[in-house]
Formats: C-alpha cells, sequence, structure tokens
C-alpha cells in the first residue's frame, strides 16, 4: 500500500480510482480519509469521516478514526462525544474507554477520566500501556485529594 510507504499522494490517487469503480467500499474510504489526515486536510478528512458514519453508521473504525483526528485538533469535548457513541455501540470497546478517559484528562475532568480509565484496564488488563495509565491514575488520585484539601481549608472544615 502507498499509504504505508509515505507515498500519500499516489495512494490517495489509488482509493479515488477504487471510489470511481465502486463508491461504496468502505475500505478505500477509510483509507481516502486517512491519506487526508497525513497530508493535513484535517476538514476534508472529517468530512469523509461523517460521510463514512452517515451511510455505514456501524462503522466503529471510522468512529475511532474521526475521534482520533480531533483530540489531534485538541477539540476534546467532541471527541469525547464521539468514543461515548463508540462505547453506546459496543460496550467492551476498550480503546473507546480509553479515548474517552484521555478527553476527560485533557479537559481536566479528572474524575470522570479516572472512573474510564479503571473501565479501560477492566476490560484491557494487560494493555501496552498498563503502566503509564496506573501511574496516571495515581497522579490523578493525588490531585483530586489536594483539591479536597484546599477545598475544607477554604471553608475552615479541617
Amino acid at each position: 500500500c502507498n499509504l504505508v510507504v509515505g507515498n500519500v499522494y499516489e495512494a490517495l490517487h489509488n482509493f479515488i480510482s477504487i471510489l470511481n469503480i465502486d463508491k461504496y467500499n468502505l475500505k478505500a474510504q477509510i483509507q481516502l480519509a486517512m491519506c487526508h489526515e497525513f497530508s493535513n486536510e484535517y476538514e476534508m478528512a472529517l468530512m469523509i469521516y461523517e460521510k463514512i458514519i452517515e451511510e455505514e453508521p456501524l462503522c466503529t473504525e471510522a468512529y475511532e478514526n474521526k475521534a482520533a483526528l480531533l483530540m489531534t485538533l485538541g477539540q476534546y469535548a467532541d471527541a469525547a462525544r464521539v468514543y461515548s457513541q463508540l462505547i453506546k455501540m459496543d460496550l467492551e470497546y476498550y480503546r473507546a474507554y480509553f479515548g474517552i478517559a484521555t478527553c476527560f484528562d485533557k479537559l481536566n475532568k479528572l474524575s470522570a477520566a479516572a472512573r474510564y480509565y479503571k473501565k479501560f484496564m477492566g476490560l484491557k488488563p494487560n494493555a501496552n500501556n498498563k503502566k503509564l495509565v496506573e501511574i496516571r491514575l495515581k497522579e490523578i488520585a493525588q490531585t483530586l485529594r489536594n483539591k479536597r484539601c484546599k477545598y475544607k481549608k477554604h471553608l475552615n472544615i479541617v
């Protein structure tokens, strides 16, 4: 595949050719969107993912790629909504739990982030990033404890 070896423009041309023959070729549509991503044509990639999702509402790959692209663009709330849709489609889609946890982490919604990181770890206990997630969960727990202490001091409860 040309996309793998880095010739994005040739890959783009090939996927367009495939779609001219078979406009419903889902794999070619996804690869076309990825070509646009690699070419920094993010809006075009998002449009293609949205079109795929509209035409094939159970295509988890399109949802996941769209969410990942939104995260790349710093649109964490939007990405979290897409990951949430994935979770509704498949309650055991562990990558969606990690994705939404990361979004909430970036949005500083630490309680929600921790909840989803824990769900991810429950679904994928031997994940490659297990140690990083465990470290992040400890950091979140400490941050939340510190916030509670500061709040209690503020209210003169301590």
